[in-house]
């Protein structure tokens, strides 16, 4: 037996029943491997925990929509609003941190600010001066994406079992194109006889739910089935 499976949706959670239920031979050994996973790395890095760049002596609020940013689009939004001559926002590859300069002070010491992801502590920073970051730049939110099917078996996590069938780091930046196709598809055993549904969650290396950010997620299964060498 070997059968295709193409999953499709604009969810972290994709299903597929089958009706009738996909029979397996139970005098035979079945795994299933992921063949291609392909969407746009549309990841939000700002949302409403660090969406807001505080400045002025009134503290005044830029809310930054949630998205996926590189620092460069951080820049952009924040000159649309403050002007280009008023605030400037570099990486230094160098370093891996950050270099922000603006008229106005500048307070990441506020409630839900964007400093962490540029990599700086929560204080104050004074007009007029260039500064950089203590800590790298945190602009990817999500190190690993993990795909996790129902019906498989045999792969851990920290020693736990898991139904982890393909675990990858995102290899684009924001906005492109994530295709991905295994060289060597890696197949875990199926743990039943009878598929009715096929279930496929999306989660990062902490386990919790990847935002796509209503991005297509297209995900396709091999079934192979080899003979039962206990007979």
């Amino acid at each position: 037996m070997s059968e295709t499976i193409l999953l499709s949706g604009r969810s972290n959670v994709l299903e597929s029943v089958f009706s009738p239920p996909l029979a397996l031979d139970p005098r035979k050994v079945h795994y299933i491997g992921l063949v291609e996973f392909v969407t746009f790395n549309a990841v939000p890095n700002i949302n409403k925990s660090n969406q807001v760049f505080c400045y002025g002596p009134e503290k005044k609020e830029l809310i930054i929509p949630k998205g996926a940013y590189e620092i460069t689009a951080i820049e952009k939004f924040l000159q649309s609003k403050l002007g280009p001559e008023n605030l400037t926002l570099q990486a230094n590859n160098s370093t891996l941190r950050c270099l922000i300069k603006c008229s106005e002070d500048i307070h990441f010491d506020q409630p839900r600010s964007i400093g962490r992801l540029l990599g700086f502590l929560p204080k104050r920073l004074s007009a007029g001066e260039e500064h950089e970051s203590e800590l790298p730049v945190n602009i990817i939110s999500v190190n690993i994406i993990r795909v996790e099917c129902n019906i498989a078996t045999g792969s851990y996590i920290n020693g736990a079992v898991a139904h982890t069938i393909f675990a990858f780091s995102p290899n684009v930046p924001p906005g492109y194109k994530m295709a991905l196709s295994p060289r060597t598809i890696i197949y875990n055993r199926i743990n039943t006889t009878s598929i009715d549904r096929l279930r496929i969650s999306i989660v990062d290396q902490d386990g919790k739910p990847v935002d796509f950010g209503g991005e297509t997620v297209t995900v396709r299964l091999h079934i192979k089935t080899i003979a039962n060498s206990d007979g």
